[in-house]
């Protein structure tokens, strides 16, 4: 079940950020990266997750490589609150979506 959360987290925080204004987009961004973080430390609290039958599971190379993920994209999601205060560009709607939506394919 924490793999699935770990994948649809990023990909309903996406939708949903295309709905929020400029402010709450910036928080969702760096609210979903932070929670993807602190679910991935507790996969290696507790691994061995499978779902789906088996067709989705994590190993000891998974989790290192979803560490970095999970955590470069913390810091990038930090950044581009700072970005998207100065740019904006074009309200930075698809922007937003696109980085949770990249994040939510990254983490499969």
């Amino acid at each position: 079940m924490l793999l699935l959360a770990l994948i649809l987290l990023p990909a309903v925080a996406a939708a949903i950020a295309d709905a929020l204004p400029a402010r709450g987009r910036r928080v969702l961004l760096v609210g979903t990266a932070a929670l993807h973080l602190a679910l991935t430390i507790l996969l290696w609290i507790a691994p061995g997750d499978r779902t789906l039958a088996g067709w989705l599971a994590e190993d000891a190379l998974g989790r290192v490589v979803l560490t970095l993920v999970s955590l470069l994209f913390l810091l990038t999601a930090q950044y581009a609150v700072e970005y998207l205060r100065g740019e904006d560009p074009r309200g930075g709607r698809a922007f937003a979506s696109c980085m949770l939506g990249f994040l939510a394919a990254t983490s499969l």
